[in-house]
């Protein structure tokens, strides 16, 4: 994977039924990735991609639904939880 984690976020728990067990981890590559503690070994449940710079910050909104995120690519964009495509 080669990236450097710069932040993180745990899931409200829609995705997770009620459970804070599921996190999002934005990368120095760009791309945020869906971590849950349930499982075993250290892979990502799901890679969300399409940031041209660091992922600097993640904000949760609609109760964990959707989150958003800022880059160094000076972009937003919306997410929804689990659906690795940009809604905007």
């Amino acid at each position: 994977r080669g990236a450097v984690p710069v932040c993180a976020s745990f899931q409200e728990g829609v995705g997770s039924g009620g459970s804070t067990s599921e996190f999002l981890v934005g990368n120095s590559n760009g791309s945020i990735e869906q971590f849950d503690t349930r499982r075993a070994g250290s892979e990502p449940v799901q890679t969300y991609r399409s940031h041209l710079g660091s992922v600097d910050s993640l904000v949760q909104l609609d109760g964990g639904r959707r989150f958003v995120t800022s880059s160094d690519d000076k972009s937003l964009r919306v997410w929804e939880y689990g659906v690795p495509v940009v809604v905007k």
